[in-house]
């Protein structure tokens, strides 16, 4: 019998798996997700943050154009990645006028 009950986002799934002993033995690794991605949004969450409706994220996140984390059917951003998108789209005033 396997217990996975533990936070659906992490780096890589830890499970459980119950001996006959009663024991629990680790199976895998256990580093949130959060603590190597940084901050992580929740799609309202970059939503609010550019300050757009969920239907331009969406399609942003379709042609990969914001880089995104997907796991199940949890779609996270990393606020480091959309600060970067942000910068990489930002239109500077051109010398001379």
């Amino acid at each position: 019998m396997q217990d996975c009950s533990r936070p659906r986002i992490l780096q890589s799934v830890k499970c459980y798996i119950r001996s006959p002993t009663g024991t629990m033995n680790m199976t895998h690794n256990d580093t949130p997700l959060t603590e190597s991605a940084g901050e992580l949004l929740t799609i309202v969450e970059a939503c609010a943050l550019l300050k757009i409706k969920r239907r331009t994220i969406d399609d942003w996140r379709a042609s990969r154009a914001l880089p995104c984390i997907k796991r199940g059917k949890y779609v996270r951003f990393r606020r480091a990645d959309v600060e970067a998108f942000l910068a990489a789209h930002t239109v500077t005033k051109r010398e001379g006028n």
